[in-house]
């Protein structure tokens, strides 16, 4: 893939900001110290993204997020800080050949490193920019968006958050959060008193000898993790109380122990970055713009992951997440506080290689909000071209319909639903399709039978569809629901335990088949 650059300039925000320098706070400077990757795929569209609007609400949005127009630089005491002097972002339109097809369903590779600007890491710190912003346009039509911010400055929902208010602006929408740059609340105590022993900043377990599969080379691989796959592994679990990330967190830790040949007396550390939002006392305000990640850590012997049941390895993990309370990460920031040497504390790459390992969580980060005018990405992604080995990320599937929308032929209308499944919404859309949310409902009781049922003419266009949750529960009631306009026909739908399920749903009225769309 050969990247042609047609043009390179420096973004400055709209308006004056403040010149003044950031504190950063201990969590910043435990970040390691380069610009996180991040790569937004949109597939050909009617729409494009057009490079002089994206620089006009960038330079607005830099008016918000004036540090990312700054530099990094020192205190008087050697203390790295965010010298806010409006310097500007670097901001890179490109074109090439390739099409998406060439992407390889969007692994990593090499390749990806050309969709981002590098900087010279080896210059003074206060020499690059801290946000760096690519646009290539690709022959096909797609479009990938490349958004580097310096880890020092933002975590994954800081960044989320300035992407989107960036993405809200180009279409004319007010941001709905301000952000706020005080990083002082996240200051140690005076004096500092760690109360807890802080396993996450001890050095990482290193390799036994007598271990096998060292020095290979080190490669990206997408795993697509299905709901089927979802609720086998809950139901090893054998328990409801734990989350989706625990369950899962636990399998690949396990996983990974035996596809890497770890001895059984070979120690394994598992990091599972918690953001501390909403842990904290009182909370940071939503639109908090830093780093507030902690991490949650468990540490644990090969052998013994490998010999007892998922339930006892989940059961590590839920407790190294519960532990992450406002004592603990008060505890946390006092411990580096007092730290002689805060670089050695660093965390990277070096940290969670073999045996260890990191798992991020970014399910939960508002990728599709990230709409420039032509939709939502398909997919989002990492343009590391040296892959680093141990690092796992959990995100949705390849775009909204595919992590959320189960593809289907068409379904049996004599099939019934599976016990204890409710109808939650059931909404039209405006292109004719039905939004549909289902879930498994303990509360309702035991329901010997239920099925869905419809019944609307298409010649009542103007009367509300009423949906039928027929059956007999604990209460011995009947659940009606109302929605939006079908044609008669049956839905059937099962899910597993506990689960909420978006659908949308096509009606093809010739063949009088519900086909379920990706």
């Amino acid at each position: 893939m050969k990247i042609n650059i047609k043009e390179s300039s420096t973004v400055v925000a709209a308006q004056d900001t403040p010149k003044q320098s950031l504190w950063a706070s201990n969590i910043d400077l435990l970040m390691f110290r380069a610009h996180t990757p991040r790569l937004f795929f949109y597939k050909p569209t009617t729409s494009s993204i057009n490079g002089n609007l994206l620089k006009e609400a960038l330079s607005k949005a830099l008016v918000l997020f004036y540090p990312l127009a700054g530099r990094l630089g020192y205190d008087e005491n050697g203390r790295i800080e965010i010298q806010c002097n409006g310097k500007g972002v670097l901001f890179v339109e490109a074109h090439t050949d390739s099409s998406f097809h060439h992407l390889n369903d969007f692994t990593p590779t090499s390749h990806f490193s050309q969709l981002l600007p590098k900087p010279d890491y080896s210059a003074h710190i206060s020499s690059y920019p801290l946000l760096l912003v690519q646009v290539t346009y690709f022959k096909c039509g797609g479009i990938v968006l490349g958004v580097g911010l310096h880890h020092i400055l933002a975590d994954g929902a800081s960044t989320f958050n300035f992407i989107n208010t960036w993405a809200s602006i180009t279409r004319g929408i007010t941001p709905s959060i301000t952000p706020f740059h005080d990083r002082t609340l996240l200051r140690a105590r005076v004096p500092p008193r760690p109360t807890f022993h802080h396993i996450e900043y001890d050095p990482s377990p290193s390799m036994n000898n007598n271990n096998i599969n060292t020095g290979q080379p080190v490669s990206v691989a997408i795993l697509k993790i299905t709901l089927e796959h979802l609720k086998t592994l809950k139901t090893k679990s054998r328990t409801t109380c734990y989350t989706t990330y625990e369950v899962l967190a636990a399998h690949i830790w396990r996983c990974t122990c035996k596809a890497r040949g770890l001895a059984n007396n070979q120690e394994t550390k598992l990091y599972i970055p918690v953001d501390g939002r909403s842990r904290l006392n009182p909370q940071l305000r939503p639109g908090y713009f830093g780093n507030v990640i902690f991490s949650a850590t468990s540490i644990a012997l090969s052998g013994d992951l490998q010999s007892e049941t998922l339930m006892d390895t989940v059961e590590r993990v839920h407790k190294a997440v519960q532990r992450m309370d406002d004592d603990y990460l008060r505890s946390a920031i006092d411990y580096i506080e007092m730290h002689p040497d805060k670089s050695s504390l660093t965390r990277g790459g070096h940290t969670f290689k073999s045996p260890n390992l990191n798992i991020n969580n970014w399910s939960r980060f508002p990728i599709q909000d990230a709409d420039f005018g032509c939709g939502p990405p398909n997919f989002m992604g990492g343009a590391c071209g040296f892959p680093e080995e141990g690092a796992f990320f959990f995100q949705e599937g390849d775009n909204w319909m595919i992590s959320h929308v189960s593809t289907f032929s068409w379904i049996d209308p004599s099939y019934s639903l599976l016990d204890n499944v409710a109808l939650l919404t059931l909404e039209e859309l405006d292109d004719g399709k039905v939004l549909l949310r289902l879930a498994h409902l303990y509360e309702i009781g035991k329901v010997i039978k239920m099925s869905l049922s419809a019944n609307q003419q298409r010649t009542k266009k103007k009367k509300r569809l009423v949906w039928k949750v027929e059956g007999i529960s604990s209460k011995e009631e009947s659940k009606l629901v109302r929605g939006g306009l079908v044609d008669p026909t049956k839905l059937i739908v099962e899910l597993a335990p506990m689960e909420i399920y978006t659908f949308v749903i096509d009606f093809h009225h010739e063949s009088r088949r519900r086909v379920f769309i990706a």
